[in-house]
Protein backbone atom coordinates (compact mmCIF):
# COMPACT_ATOMS: atom_id res chain seq x y z
CA UNK A 1 0.00 0.00 0.00
CA UNK A 2 1.44 3.51 -0.77
CA UNK A 3 0.15 4.98 2.05
CA UNK A 4 1.75 2.89 4.61
CA UNK A 5 4.94 3.80 2.40
CA UNK A 6 4.53 7.15 2.89
CA UNK A 7 4.11 6.53 6.79
CA UNK A 8 7.12 4.67 6.56
CA UNK A 9 8.92 7.02 4.67
CA UNK A 10 8.12 9.71 7.11
CA UNK A 11 9.05 8.31 9.94
CA UNK A 12 12.60 7.41 8.55
CA UNK A 13 13.68 11.13 8.45
CA UNK A 14 16.09 11.89 11.23
CA UNK A 15 14.54 14.53 13.54
CA UNK A 16 16.17 17.39 11.74
CA UNK A 17 14.83 16.70 8.37
CA UNK A 18 11.64 16.08 10.15
CA UNK A 19 11.65 19.42 12.20
CA UNK A 20 12.34 21.01 8.87
CA UNK A 21 9.10 19.42 6.60
CA UNK A 22 7.22 19.77 9.92
CA UNK A 23 8.33 23.33 9.90
CA UNK A 24 7.23 23.82 5.92
CA UNK A 25 4.15 22.75 6.40
CA UNK A 26 3.68 24.51 9.34
CA UNK A 27 4.79 27.76 7.34
CA UNK A 28 2.34 26.79 4.30
CA UNK A 29 -0.95 26.31 6.35
CA UNK A 30 -0.15 29.88 8.29
CA UNK A 31 0.39 31.80 5.06
CA UNK A 32 -2.34 30.21 3.47
CA UNK A 33 -4.66 31.03 6.76
CA UNK A 34 -3.22 34.30 6.47
CA UNK A 35 -4.75 34.69 3.09
CA UNK A 36 -8.61 34.50 4.41
CA UNK A 37 -7.56 36.10 8.04
CA UNK A 38 -4.78 38.71 7.58
CA UNK A 39 -2.09 38.45 10.22
CA UNK A 40 -1.14 41.21 12.46
CA UNK A 41 2.80 41.04 11.19
CA UNK A 42 3.60 44.12 13.28
CA UNK A 43 3.70 42.40 16.90
CA UNK A 44 4.76 38.41 15.17
CA UNK A 45 6.67 37.77 12.35
CA UNK A 46 5.97 34.05 10.39
CA UNK A 47 8.88 32.75 12.13
CA UNK A 48 7.09 33.36 15.65
CA UNK A 49 3.94 32.09 14.11
CA UNK A 50 5.93 28.86 13.46
CA UNK A 51 7.70 28.42 16.39
CA UNK A 52 4.08 29.05 18.56
CA UNK A 53 2.29 26.21 15.92
CA UNK A 54 4.70 23.92 14.64
CA UNK A 55 4.19 21.77 17.71
CA UNK A 56 0.78 21.86 17.39
CA UNK A 57 1.07 20.85 13.38
CA UNK A 58 3.26 17.93 14.26
CA UNK A 59 0.95 16.37 17.22
CA UNK A 60 -2.01 16.78 14.08
CA UNK A 61 0.26 15.46 11.37
CA UNK A 62 -0.05 12.16 13.02
CA UNK A 63 -3.78 11.42 13.34
CA UNK A 64 -4.41 12.79 9.72
CA UNK A 65 -1.95 10.46 8.24
CA UNK A 66 -3.31 7.57 9.91
CA UNK A 67 -7.10 8.77 9.64
CA UNK A 68 -6.03 8.64 5.68
CA UNK A 69 -4.30 5.23 6.64
CA UNK A 70 -7.39 4.24 8.00
CA UNK A 71 -9.75 5.34 5.16
CA UNK A 72 -7.63 3.14 2.63
CA UNK A 73 -7.37 -0.06 4.44
CA UNK A 74 -11.33 0.37 5.62
CA UNK A 75 -12.13 0.42 2.03
CA UNK A 76 -9.58 -2.43 1.09
CA UNK A 77 -11.15 -5.00 3.02
CA UNK A 78 -14.55 -3.97 2.32
CA UNK A 79 -13.52 -4.85 -1.23
CA UNK A 80 -12.28 -8.30 0.02
CA UNK A 81 -15.23 -9.18 1.26
CA UNK A 82 -15.49 -8.33 4.96
CA UNK A 83 -18.49 -6.49 5.93
CA UNK A 84 -20.01 -4.14 9.10
CA UNK A 85 -18.12 -4.75 11.88
CA UNK A 86 -15.60 -7.10 10.94
CA UNK A 87 -14.50 -4.70 8.41
CA UNK A 88 -14.53 -1.97 10.82
CA UNK A 89 -12.88 -3.83 13.68
CA UNK A 90 -10.11 -5.72 11.18
CA UNK A 91 -9.30 -2.08 9.81
CA UNK A 92 -8.40 -1.05 13.49
CA UNK A 93 -6.88 -3.54 14.25
CA UNK A 94 -4.28 -3.57 10.95
CA UNK A 95 -3.87 0.55 12.51
CA UNK A 96 -3.07 0.15 15.72
CA UNK A 97 -0.29 -2.74 14.48
CA UNK A 98 1.61 -0.03 12.15
CA UNK A 99 0.93 2.82 14.31
CA UNK A 100 3.00 0.43 16.80
CA UNK A 101 5.34 -1.16 14.53
CA UNK A 102 5.76 3.05 13.40
CA UNK A 103 7.09 3.62 16.60
CA UNK A 104 9.28 1.13 17.17
CA UNK A 105 10.72 1.21 14.00
CA UNK A 106 10.89 4.95 14.78
CA UNK A 107 13.74 3.90 18.14
CA UNK A 108 16.51 3.33 15.30
CA UNK A 109 15.91 6.63 13.34
CA UNK A 110 18.51 9.17 14.71
CA UNK A 111 16.89 11.94 16.75
CA UNK A 112 13.87 9.89 16.72
CA UNK A 113 12.31 7.75 19.55
CA UNK A 114 9.04 5.37 20.73
CA UNK A 115 6.71 8.18 22.07
CA UNK A 116 2.97 6.19 23.62
CA UNK A 117 1.41 9.80 22.80
CA UNK A 118 2.40 9.66 19.30
CA UNK A 119 0.97 5.91 18.84
CA UNK A 120 -2.49 7.34 20.74
CA UNK A 121 -2.56 10.18 18.42
CA UNK A 122 -2.32 7.42 15.30
CA UNK A 123 -4.70 5.29 16.34
CA UNK A 124 -6.95 8.10 17.15
CA UNK A 125 -6.71 9.49 14.16
CA UNK A 126 -7.23 6.02 12.57
CA UNK A 127 -10.46 5.37 14.40
CA UNK A 128 -12.15 8.78 13.65
CA UNK A 129 -11.46 7.82 10.04
CA UNK A 130 -13.13 4.42 10.22
CA UNK A 131 -15.90 6.47 11.75
CA UNK A 132 -15.84 8.95 8.83
CA UNK A 133 -15.94 6.73 6.37
CA UNK A 134 -18.33 4.36 7.90
CA UNK A 135 -20.64 7.91 8.25
CA UNK A 136 -20.11 8.58 4.59
CA UNK A 137 -20.99 4.74 3.89
CA UNK A 138 -24.32 5.02 5.52
CA UNK A 139 -25.24 8.27 4.19
CA UNK A 140 -24.50 7.15 0.89
CA UNK A 141 -26.50 3.58 1.52
CA UNK A 142 -29.81 5.35 2.70
CA UNK A 143 -29.64 8.63 0.90
CA UNK A 144 -28.73 10.80 3.40
CA UNK A 145 -31.79 10.05 5.36
CA UNK A 146 -32.23 8.28 8.74
CA UNK A 147 -34.73 5.65 9.29
CA UNK A 148 -36.63 6.40 12.44
CA UNK A 149 -37.87 2.84 14.39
Amino acid sequence: MIWAAVIFYLSSQPAEASDKLSKEVTEAIIKAVGIIFPLNMETSTVENWIDQLNGIVRQYAHAIVFLILALFVLSAFRRSGFRGFKAFFAAFVFCVVYALTDEIHQIFVPGRAWELADLTRDCFGALIGLVIYNLAATAAFTGGRRKLR
